[in-house]
């Protein structure tokens, strides 16, 4: 897959989870292989849908069983207890036992100090005394090792929604094919009182495919019951990191144990896009046919917004700087020793000139929204001609509350030029019981019109002749 990280990452396997192989089987008597024992649960009491109650563990006293755990990483430790011995296998090299055994935290085996890639570990019981295996935590390599520091975004993807009614809506980024039942209630158990929303399929050959991109590991979470079998996950890598990959597991035991790993994967390189396909191979009749699966959580471990800025002055310094770099400043001595300049990755040139551009355009959308707003308003604003004598009609969408009278109406309720105020009312009641009397505001629903004092009118009895100046009788004459 990717082939360096930036940083250490640990996770938890659970004893029970799919990923972990037992041989010769995973879930029977003790003294024939594994046993899944459960501290408060009784195998004798045991009935269908029964859940796992306490802690769990996979227990054995058979001499040669045996388990196996596939990882990419640095580091393993297997926890759990036993009075008796094993060997280990790290690739293939035996480790006489005991290897790092420490039983003050239940610690069974370690192995450290691996060489970043894929990893086998097995461990094999050699003496008829009991062993239990609880749990592994396993260090995996998250974040691209060339982009520096990382920040991890973690993010959950659900095969379904569901709404308040109970329909459920499938995601989009899933792709079922076969027989799916979007099982949005979740109820699970011999009573049913617990819910575990889950998608699940009862028909042999069913899949499942969706696409991952900005992924540096996924995990697959489910269950594991008494009528849930095998199945397989084929893992597509991006064109020229390897070929697609396929694994084959069991999710079937007598007890119920939500929310388990039945699948997961690891350094992954977060630039590239992943395929990923699952198919139940539950074999129906008298086996287990069953596969369901709840959600998936992605580890995103992509660059810090730190090494934006730090780009960005790296291409600043290789384009203005032609003085030779020093010995401490992170390049490498062969570059120091022979003069030459330190160069930035394409890759984060590339990046950093992206991020500028697309800074850049988003700014000329904002002014140019922002401009293309401020001209509507203008031009809105504009349509009504003013006068000095003429107030326009206060509209109102709404009237005011039944509490409101006439004299708490704002005085100043236009906008002054280039302003824009705006009155909101909330009902209270339908508008013929508002108690708000709109004619009293504007009797007749008429534009006010207030013009200027022209002076006192004649009175009827008056009869002024007023003559321009200059004026020559012998005019009136000349016209009869």
């Amino acid at each position: 897959m990717s082939p360096s990280f930036s940083s250490p990452y640990n996770i938890t396997i659970s004893n029970d989870s799919p990923t972990i192989t037992y041989f010769p089987y995973r879930d029977g008597p003790a003294a024939g292989g594994w046993n899944l024992t459960c501290a408060d649960s009784i195998d004798s009491a045991w009935i269908p849908q029964s859940f796992c109650a306490g802690l769990s563990s996979h227990r054995t006293t058979y001499i040669g069983a045996s388990l196996l755990i596939e990882f990419e990483g640095t580091a393993a430790y297997l926890y759990g207890e036993t009075s008796g011995s094993f060997v280990t296998q790290v690739d293939g090299q035996v480790n006489g036992y005991p290897l790092a055994s420490d039983s003050a935290v239940a610690l069974l085996a370690k192995s450290e100090g691996l060489s970043f890639g894929k990893h086998r570990i097995f461990l094999n019981v050699t003496q008829s005394a009991a062993l239990s295996f609880k749990e592994a935590v396993l260090t995996i390599g998250v974040g691209n090792a060339d982009r520096g520091s990382y920040d991890p975004r973690n993010r959950t993807l659900t095969p379904f929604t569901r709404t308040s009614d109970g329909l459920t809506t499938l995601n989009p980024q899933f792709t079922f094919t076969g027989t799916w039942y979007s099982n949005g209630g979740g109820a699970i158990g011999a009573t049913g009182n617990v819910v575990y929303p889950r998608q699940d399929t009862p028909q042999t050959g069913a899949y499942m495919t969706f696409e991952l991109t900005n992924t540096s590991a996924f995990f697959v979470y489910g269950l594991v019951n008494f009528d849930l079998g095998a199945f397989s996950v084929e893992l597509t890598p991006p064109y020229g990191l390897g070929s697609p990959v396929t694994t084959f597991y069991n999710s079937n035991a007598h007890w119920i144990s939500l929310d388990r790993v039945m699948y997961w994967a690891s350094g992954m390189d977060r630039d590239k896009g992943y395929s990923v396909k699952i198919t139940n191979l539950g074999q129906g009749g008298d086996l287990p046919s069953q596969w369901d699966f709840s959600h998936i959580d992605i580890i995103d471990a992509g660059p810090t917004s730190r090494l934006f800025l730090l780009g960005l002055v790296e291409i600043l310094k290789s384009t203005t700087n032609n003085s030779t770099p020093s010995a401490g400043s992170g390049v490498p001595p062969d570059a120091v020793s022979s003069g030459k300049r330190h160069r930035v990755p394409f890759s984060i040139i590339g990046s950093v000139i992206g991020a500028i551009v697309v800074v850049f355009l988003l700014l000329l959308g904002f002014l140019y929204y922002r401009r293309n707003m401020r001209t509507k308003f203008a031009a809105t604003t504009s349509n009504t001609p003013r006068h000095p004598g003429v107030q326009p009609r206060q509209l109102n969408d709404r009237p005011p509350p039944a509490s409101l009278s006439i004299s708490d109406l704002p005085t100043r309720p236009y906008p002054a030029p280039g302003g824009l105020v705006m009155l909101a009312w909330d009902d209270v009641g339908p508008s013929g019981q508002s108690g708000f009397d709109q004619a009293a505001v504007n009797p007749g629903g008429h534009r006010i019109v207030q013009e200027e004092d022209a002076g006192a009118l004649p009175t009827p009895g008056e009869n002024v002749t007023r003559l321009p100046p200059n004026y020559k009788e012998i005019w009136s004459h000349e016209r009869s």
